[in-house]
């Protein structure tokens, strides 16, 4: 059985990855704003299905069951409604 140290740590190192996770997520939503500057100019509808579906298609590939699919999918979900925030706030 775990000790309560043993928890602590193993929550620090969560800690840790959550920090690394949101780093890397305010790179994605930069990189969303720079997209939905695009799509104004070039006057591209912001949803984009396949697009979305494409990436949970990447992902789950990549993963290989290791998460289900429907995991991903709502993992990616609240990150696209994010995204796609960012993009029509251009």
């Amino acid at each position: 059985m775990k000790s309560k140290n043993d928890i602590h740590d193993l929550r620090k190192d969560i800690d840790i990855i959550d920090e690394k996770i949101f780093d890397l997520l305010v790179k994605r939503f930069s990189i969303s704003d720079g997209i939905g500057k695009l799509k104004l100019l070039k006057r591209i509808d912001i949803d984009d299905p396949g697009r979305e579906k494409q990436i949970i298609d990447r992902i789950d590939s990549k993963i290989r069951g290791r998460i289900t699919r429907n995991e991903i999918i709502a993992i990616l979900g609240p990150i696209f409604s994010v995204s796609k925030k960012k993009q029509k706030n251009k």
